[in-house]
């Protein structure tokens, strides 16, 4: 949250499904952390002042599914391919000015897969971007 005020952006938890509450993943708790203060982080440093990060959860056939939406200017189609990459930075100066080294994604992604997840995002031009990972989870009994 401090990140957050320090960027002049706010989050919001979207509501999900009610019996996704007591949904449950097997998980490095640590590591997990980690993944999700990059996402929130990165999310906070590219989205413009008074901008709302949105996080939500959502099933995804068998896995879950974290999603953080930011209101930036998107990636750039020629860098999205190498995203993930260690290192990778958008070469954009408004891109190098916001910090970082280039590894956190590359990180992230190295362990949502460790964890026997995917991870992902989605984004168009001038219209944010959206990074989300799936975990395998399990509902409790009785859930629909």
């Amino acid at each position: 949250q401090a990140y957050a005020e320090q960027h002049q952006v706010n989050y919001q938890l979207l509501p999900g499904e009610p019996e996704l509450a007591d949904a449950q993943v097997h998980v490095d708790p640590l590591r997990l952390q980690q993944v999700l203060s990059n996402f929130l982080s990165n999310a906070c440093k590219f989205s413009p002042a008074e901008a709302t990060v949105a996080l939500s959860l959502e099933r995804r056939g068998e896995a879950l599914r974290v999603s953080v939406r930011d209101h930036g200017e998107g990636i750039p189609a020629s860098f999205q391919t190498r995203i993930f990459q260690k290192f990778a930075q958008a070469d954009a100066s408004s891109t190098r000015q916001k910090g970082g080294t280039g590894l956190g994604l590359a990180i992230s992604k190295e362990l949502i897969e460790r964890m026997h997840g995917q991870i992902g995002f989605d984004s168009c031009a001038g219209q944010g971007a959206c990074f989300w990972f799936e975990l395998p989870g399990a509902l409790p009994t009785g859930a629909a």
